[in-house]
């Protein structure tokens, strides 16, 4: 994997290194099928959340049955430390891009331009996107470790998955 530096991206800011898998996100062409995805098929997070909901009470209703809880505290330590570092990873891709944009075009442009779907904000904007799906999993440690599941974690879920393919 190569590191360029000092790559100025279509928003204007020079970030002082970028990964080749970043780059893909420079070029409007080769990312048009992701924008195509999440335009025409975002309907899909619905009837994925409500499985994700259903899957929950049948979940809880067969560890109900069950003597014995699972045990997933290292896997859930290793989860909770991939979602952590590719969080933090993201933040740091983000953030430097947002500053600039507050700086030199304020706050108005920073919530309205779509200029975030391109560049190096554009890939880490649509990998937050996409981590909606996977994060869903946090509530299957949950329900295997039968621990108490309140209605503002599935809800959070179920809702943000959509809100965020929307």
């Amino acid at each position: 994997m190569n590191i360029h530096s000092s790559v100025t991206d279509t928003n204007g800011i020079t970030h002082q290194w970028v990964f080749d898998f970043e780059l893909i996100f420079f070029d409007q062409e080769k990312f048009l099928w992701i924008e195509d995805l999440m335009y025409n098929w975002w309907w899909l997070s619905i009837p994925y959340a409500l499985l994700y909901i259903i899957a929950i009470f049948i979940g809880q209703t067969w560890m109900r049955k069950r003597d014995e809880k699972f045990e997933l505290r290292k896997l859930l330590i290793i989860w909770n430390t991939i979602l952590t570092i590719f969080s933090f990873w993201g933040a740091c891709r983000c953030v430097p891009e947002l500053i600039y944009t507050l700086n030199n075009y304020g706050f108005l442009y920073s919530v309205c331009d779509p200029s975030y779907k391109k560049g190096i904000t554009g890939l880490w904007a649509w990998l937050f996107m996409a981590s909606k799906v996977p994060e869903t999993l946090d509530t299957l440690f949950i329900v295997l470790r039968r621990q108490p599941l309140i209605f503002l974690h599935w809800y959070h879920h179920a809702t943000v998955l959509v809100y965020c393919f929307y």
